[in-house]
């Protein structure tokens, strides 16, 4: 029980912070791009509101079912390394009860539960990746025709409108991807939840030990 534990916490100190940083980090990137967006046109204002309410529709609808299929892939796969960690220590045991095609048979069970779990990963990141793109393009397309129809249109200004048009997606897919990661590291604190709240060995040893105390009644001659 200790391994597991010092995982979680080793989690909670050093990934989980981070997580939270990189995606505090492509928020701020994510709100200056749109900002420097309308402060080089002013007349992408309205599309620019629009682009984050749908950027943040796409996010809430997204978010829950990623952060579970990425739960998924993590404890789907601790079973995979485990089960061939233990058939790779003990194959002379294998071998000699002809216990073989069982753990064959097992192994095949979990990598293939494993497998499917990061299909269906790999699956939602790349649609929601093409949503995101689509969402990018038509900003893209919207910043290019307010330029070229703009007669009194600056060079410089319209040039970062469109620079920062560009990063728009990528910055919302590392946003997303990130905050996703950080709702799966949460499974550390509810595990951590749940071996603090068991009782201790020495708990457990105290009540099996101790002896039950029959009292009885009778008279002595």
């Amino acid at each position: 029980m200790r391994v597991p534990k010092l995982l979680d916490l080793d989690v909670l100190d050093s990934r989980l912070p981070s997580l939270l940083a990189q995606a505090l980090a492509c928020v701020a990137a994510l709100f200056s791009a749109l900002t420097a967006i309308v402060v080089s046109s002013p007349g992408l204002a309205p599309m620019a509101a629009l682009l984050a309410l749908l950027m943040w529709l796409l996010a809430k609808s997204y978010s829950p079912v990623a952060a579970d299929a990425a739960r998924m892939v993590s404890v789907l796969n601790g079973p995979v390394v485990a089960h061939l960690l233990e058939c790779v220590e003990s194959r002379e045991y294998l071998r000699t009860f002809g216990q073989q095609p069982r753990a064959v048979a097992h192994a095949l069970c979990v990598l293939e539960a494993s497998a499917r779990a990061q299909i269906l990963n790999m699956g939602l990141q790349r649609w929601f990746a093409l949503q995101l793109e689509l969402i990018g393009g038509a900003m893209l397309l919207c910043v290019a025709v307010t330029i070229v129809l703009q007669t009194d249109a600056h060079l410089g200004m319209s040039g970062l409108s469109l620079t920062y048009a560009l990063t728009l997606t990528a910055l919302a897919k590392y946003l997303v991807n990130y905050s996703t990661r950080s709702s799966a590291q949460m499974a550390s604190v509810e595990r951590l939840l749940a071996l603090s709240g068991l009782p201790s060995e020495e708990e457990v040893h105290s009540k099996v030990e101790q002896p039950d105390h029959e009292t009885g009644t009778g008279d002595l001659a």
